[in-house]
């Protein structure tokens, strides 16, 4: 997905998100942060990750050789922007949706099966007379 910058002087700066984060962009997020250890900043590095994690950008000041570029040098509006909208959508990646299951009841299964559940049928054999 392609995302486009909305600050008015930087709008020709765009970045494009993976449609899905694979075990690839977790490793490079790893190496760029130890990368990164020569800035001693938590922005530069933050920064740097989300540059690794990329495919694909078009940002001004980052063009051709990596090993030239000069992260000090550039706008940090642009660098904050790349930073939200990267690590936003790559932190989204490890939250995992769970259910809300209703509290367990006292004496109540751990493990509960379609006659404890809420709306669940429950049927008991009656005591014989």
């Amino acid at each position: 997905m392609r995302l486009y910058c909305q600050v008015p002087d930087l709008k020709e700066a765009w970045i494009e998100l993976p449609q899905v984060w694979l075990g690839k962009h977790a490793q490079r997020r790893d190496q760029a942060i130890e990368a990164a250890e020569k800035y001693k900043s938590n922005t530069l590095t933050e920064f740097a990750v989300a540059m690794a994690l990329l495919d694909n950008w078009n940002l001004p000041g980052l063009a051709g050789n990596p090993d030239a570029w000069d992260f000090t040098l550039l706008d940090l509006r642009l660098m904050a922007w790349v930073r939200n909208e990267t690590l936003q959508s790559f932190g989204r990646c490890f939250i995992v949706p769970k259910g809300s299951p209703e509290p367990l009841q006292p004496g109540q299964d751990t493990n509960p099966t379609a006659t404890n559940l809420p709306g669940g049928s429950e049927t008991q054999a009656l005591p014989s007379a």
